[in-house]
C-alpha cells in the first residue's frame, strides 16, 4: 500500500497544479479562485489541513487526503477545521475527503450541536473508470490530437483510479502512453506537464511496484527517448529505485532528498537553468544556492 506520507504529499503537489481539473473530475462546478494558508492557530494550537483553496463562488474547499479507514477522530477534526476556516473568513466551507482506500462515495456527517452538523464528503478515486479514461486518452493520441491539461491531470492519477487490472499493468500503459506523446520542452505548460508525469511515475514505481519482474519490465520503458528531460527523470528514478532495493523498502526522505541534489549538481553541469533544475528536482531556491 502506498504510504499515507507519499499519498499526503504527491496529492497536495498534484492538486497545486491541477485542482482545477480536479473539481471538473469530481463533477463540481467550480474554479480556483485564491489558494490559502493550511496552518491556523486557534486555542493555542496548530491546525494544519491539507490543501485549502478560495472558489470563483466565494465558497472554500478543505482537501483532506485519505489513504486509510476515515474514524470518527476523523470527522471531529475535519469538522473542527472547517469551523476554524469558517471563523477566520466568514465564509461557508466544504470539506471534500480524497481517499484511495474506499471504494465508494458517501457523505459522513458530525453533528456540531442540535441545530447545527457539518457534512464530510468522501470521494473515493476507485470509483473513477480508469479503463475508460484510459481508452480515451489512447484513442485522442491515436489521432494525433493534442491531449489538454485536463487530459494530463487524469493520466497522472491514472494508477489510484478503479480498473480491472494490476496496478503494474496499469503504470506500464500509463508509462507508455507519455513516452508517446509529443511534448514541446520549449513551451513551458508542455515542460512542466511532462516533467510531473514522470515524476509522479517514478513515485508510483519507487513506493508501490515491489515484484522484480515489474520493475525490470518498468525501468526498461522508462528508459524509452533520447529528450535530456527523460534522462534527467531517469536518474532520479534510477537512484531512488537502487536504494530502494538495496533496503527492501521506501527510501527515507532524507536519501530521497539527497538524491535529488545529485541529479541537479548533475543539470548544473549541464547548462540547466535554475527554474528548470528546480522544476525537475523539486528542490528548495535555498538547496539550489549550496550548490554553486
Amino acid at each position: 500500500m502506498i504510504t499515507h506520507n507519499l499519498y499526503d504529499k504527491f496529492l497536495k503537489e498534484y492538486v497545486s497544479d491541477y485542482a482545477d481539473c480536479f473539481l471538473i473530475q469530481l463533477n463540481y462546478d467550480f474554479r480556483v479562485k485564491d489558494v490559502l494558508p493550511t496552518e491556523f492557530i486557534n486555542e493555542y494550537k496548530e491546525n494544519r489541513m491539507d490543501y485549502v483553496i478560495l472558489t470563483n463562488k466565494n465558497i472554500i474547499i478543505d482537501f483532506e487526503f485519505h489513504s486509510s479507514p476515515l474514524k470518527d477522530d476523523d470527522v471531529r477534526r475535519y469538522t473542527k477545521y472547517a469551523y476554524i476556516i469558517g471563523e477566520n473568513y466568514k465564509l461557508d466551507v466544504l470539506t471534500f475527503v480524497i481517499s484511495t482506500y474506499d471504494t465508494r462515495n458517501y457523505i459522513k456527517i458530525f453533528k456540531i450541536h442540535e441545530d447545527a452538523s457539518h457534512p464530510i464528503y468522501i470521494h473515493s478515486l476507485k470509483t473513477i473508470d480508469g479503463d475508460k479514461i484510459f481508452r480515451k486518452l489512447i484513442e485522442k493520441n491515436a489521432n494525433k490530437e493534442k491531449l489538454n491539461k485536463k487530459d494530463i491531470s487524469e493520466l497522472a492519477l491514472l494508477p489510484f483510479y478503479g480498473s480491472k487490472y494490476p496496478i503494474e499493468e496499469v503504470l506500464y500503459n500509463v508509462v507508455i502512453l507519455t513516452n508517446n506523446l509529443n511534448f514541446d520542452m520549449n513551451n513551458e505548460e508542455d515542460k512542466k506537464n511532462f516533467l510531473f508525469l514522470k515524476y509522479s511515475q517514478a513515485q508510483f514505481l519507487n513506493h508501490f511496484v515491489k515484484d522484480k519482474f515489474w520493475q525490470d519490465k518498468l525501468i526498461k520503458v522508462f528508459n524509452m527517448g533520447r529528450d535530456p528531460f527523460k534522462e534527467i527523470v531517469m536518474e532520479i528514478y534510477n537512484s531512488e529505485i537502487e536504494k530502494a532495493e538495496l533496503r527492501g523498502k521506501s527510501i527515507a526522505k532524507e536519501e530521497v532528498d539527497k538524491s535529488m541534489l545529485e541529479v541537479a549538481k548533475t543539470m548544473i553541469n549541464k547548462n540547466f537553468s535554475k527554474k528548470d533544475i528546480m522544476e525537475c528536482t523539486k528542490i528548495t531556491e535555498k538547496q539550489f544556492l549550496t550548490l554553486l
